[in-house]
């Protein structure tokens, strides 16, 4: 089955169908070429979890609770349409043998020439916007997908920058020691073949306006590895810079960002999930060149964006993190920066937001100030006690001071 990820008809997105009739009941379908090429325009459609799927392509109106099915025996041919601009297609020729997998009963569905669609439940754990935190390794069969929350919400805060942002700070978010081991084995904070890295995009409209929690269209959330661990709030990584890379940098970044969490959206429902390399669209927008040696990620970030693993740890933080095998510092880099009501910052250049780090216990936790100053918990129960024995010792070589105390902790 084919699946053309990433659908928002009611900002405008199309979906183009190639060696097709002409779709059944369908709104402004027009023919963009005599070899076949039908493109459509669903702007009556309200609801964004569309999908248009091929060998016999059906196309599924959720808010007008109907089903166009279109007869199409090409479905090959089928392009992954990139909602960048009306009529816009891309064809992805290396995701081919991936997107024609079974889709559960899905595939039989078509097979015995069923009529409607069946309804593909979206991922309850996951909403355009989230965090998502993704592994992979190296010539491996499996990646990880987790989603780590809102972006804007938990990551951004208020502002753009870490100045102020110290109670975003937040320890043990998830523990992925289970995952990570069930994709890579028990050995995996020590295999220098696994790479991890962070993405996240709302939406990828190069015109609308429409803000979602202060970010416009085309904001990306994207990791670049940190060098060492420095001081916890400051970046200590080659940041991203887009502005001479222009907007349509932005637009396929933000494509590409959408396309591989579409993936976790419509395959799986749970926060984080093993997904084989079979069907996972992360190893195709973090591809390598050589061993060791990775692309561009989405297209857009030279290098790549993920950090590669270790034989030992990465460094400890202290504080509340400890020792971490990656650790990625998140970057906010705005497509527009002047549209009223957004979180401000500057054109296609990221601001530094924190650190996700990934402990060697699988915890995973975020780093907005330093947190050398903090003490661990051990160290805080261990500095109680020390107290209380001296109010205890205290209390016994004086009565008065005693009962003076004892009416303080009462109060």
């Amino acid at each position: 089955v084919k699946q053309v990820f990433g659908m928002r008809p009611d900002l405008g997105h199309t979906s183009s169908i190639v060696g097709c009739p002409a779709p059944v009941n369908l709104p402004n379908a027009t023919k963009l070429s005599p070899c076949g090429t039908w493109n459509f325009v669903r702007s009556d459609v309200t609801n964004y979890s569309h999908k248009t799927y091929g060998q016999d392509a059906a196309v599924r109106h959720d808010a007008a609770v109907r089903t166009n099915v279109m007869a199409c025996n090409q479905a090959s041919q089928i392009p992954e349409t990139h909602p960048a601009s009306v009529g816009s297609t891309q064809l992805d020729n290396t995701n081919n043998m991936k997107k024609q997998i079974n889709r559960y009963a899905l595939f039989t569905a078509f097979s015995f020439g069923l009529a409607a669609l069946p309804v593909s439940a979206a991922n309850a754990y996951y909403e355009l916007g989230d965090l998502v935190l993704y592994f992979q390794k190296e010539g491996g069969s499996n990646t990880v997908y987790a989603n780590l929350g809102n972006a804007a919400t938990f990551y951004r805060g208020s502002a753009a920058g870490t100045a102020g942002d110290a109670a975003l700070t937040q320890s043990n978010i998830l523990d992925l020691n289970p995952t990570l081991s069930s994709a890579f084995g028990a050995g995996w904070a020590s295999d220098p073949s696994i790479y991890a890295g962070l993405a996240g995009v709302w939406g990828t409209s190069a015109t609308n306006t429409t803000l979602t929690d202060g970010d416009p269209h085309r904001t990306l959330y994207v990791s670049s590895a940190r060098n060492s661990v420095g001081t916890g709030g400051i970046a200590a990584s080659t940041g991203w810079n887009l502005y001479t890379a222009g907007t349509t940098a932005m637009t396929g970044g933000a494509t590409a960002i959408e396309t591989m969490n579409n993936t976790f959206e419509t395959q799986y429902d749970a926060q984080t999930t093993v997904s084989p390399t079979s069907i996972s669209t992360i190893d195709n927008q973090n591809p390598f060149l050589a061993p060791g040696l990775q692309g561009n990620a989405f297209g857009t970030f030279q290098g790549g964006v993920q950090q590669k693993g270790s034989a030992s740890t990465f460094g400890n933080f202290g504080g509340l993190v400890g020792e971490t095998e990656f650790a990625l510092d998140l970057y906010r880099i705005l497509a527009k920066n002047n549209i009223s009501g957004q979180v401000p910052g500057d054109l296609r250049n990221g601001s530094f937001e924190g650190t996700v780090t990934v402990g060697t216990d699988g915890g995973v936790s975020f780093v907005t100030t330093d947190l050398t100053a903090i003490p661990e918990p051990a160290t805080v129960m261990f500095t109680c006690l020390l107290t209380l024995s001296g109010l205890s010792l205290r209390n016994r070589r004086s009565p008065r001071t005693a009962a003076l105390t004892n009416t303080r902790f009462h109060i």
